[in-house]
């Protein structure tokens, strides 16, 4: 099971690199999906309510609360989704191994960058 906490140089680390990739997803009108972090789980909130209190309109920036073992199948449920028109991902190569399926299976274009 992974640690709730981590150095205060990871929680930056993670801190600026979710603003990198909102903020370049925000500038392309792209609305933005992200599943919680489960080494920093509130870094999502805070950014989301950032957002929010800068005038992001509703529906542009969500968030998704999983658990390891749920999160597979939440993600398929919203590649299945017609709506989803490109899957960009980074972080996790495990996961990212499994969207990049899903992602070919939906016929999805998609840009994965795992770490």
């Amino acid at each position: 099971m992974h640690k709730a906490y981590t150095s205060e140089q990871e929680i930056n680390k993670y801190f600026v690199q979710y603003l990198v990739i909102a903020a370049c997803h925000l500038i392309e009108a792209t609305a933005i999906l992200v599943r919680n972090c489960a080494i920093t789980p509130k870094i999502q909130l805070i950014w989301h309510s950032i957002f929010q209190e800068a005038g992001l309109p509703d529906g542009c920036l969500n968030i998704i609360h999983s658990s390891r073992e749920s999160t597979p199948s939440v993600i398929e449920k919203i590649l299945a989704d017609n709506r989803l028109r490109e899957v960009c991902f980074s972080r996790s190569s495990n996961l990212g191994r499994q969207m990049g399926r899903l992602s070919d299976y939906y016929l999805k274009p998609s840009e994965l960058e795992a770490s």
